[in-house]
């Protein structure tokens, strides 16, 4: 029997909040230093107002070094993302969902950009929380890392 206990890390990153300045929202971030890979959770709740011209965009982020600055985060390259990259969100199809993401590249730290497209205020409310689930630890058990975090503005 698989022991997930031992084998995951759960961090949390972004507080489950109702964004509601439709401005561009950067996750806190994770240090993937004893890991080899990782997958994000973007929960996403009931936007109002959207539509294809006025949506949001959950990207996955990467940073070699230290995110001292805003300007030194890059979207992930779709080959490092298992899977698929995360949808728009732009229709009643396609918020109160979770979208996943896993990483398999080689960049240290990442992050969530929740990437605000609009042609004037809306969507007007936007309710999400992020998480990451590390896993395949270098080191031992999972559950003996300590990842970390920091707090990154977009």
């Amino acid at each position: 029997m698989i022991d997930l206990i031992h084998d995951v890390a759960v961090v949390h990153l972004k507080d489950a909040t109702d964004i509601t300045n439709h401005t561009d929202i950067g996750s806190n971030y994770v240090d993937m230093a004893g890991f080899n890979s990782a997958m994000f959770l973007v929960n996403i709740g009931a936007l109002t107002n959207q539509d294809a011209n006025n949506c949001v965009i959950p990207i996955l982020q990467e940073c070699d070094a230290a995110p001292a600055t805003n300007g030194s985060w890059g979207a992930c390259a779709a080959a490092d993302i298992i899977g698929s990259t995360f949808a728009v969100v732009n229709s009643a199809a396609t918020d109160q969902l979770t979208q996943k993401a896993a990483y398999r590249g080689a960049a240290r730290y990442l992050r969530v950009l929740l990437d605000f497209t609009s042609a004037g205020a809306n969507p007007d409310h936007c309710p999400c929380s992020i998480d990451a689930i590390m896993f395949a630890a270098r080191h031992g058990p999972a559950s003996g890392v300590t990842p970390t975090s920091g707090t990154s503005t977009a």
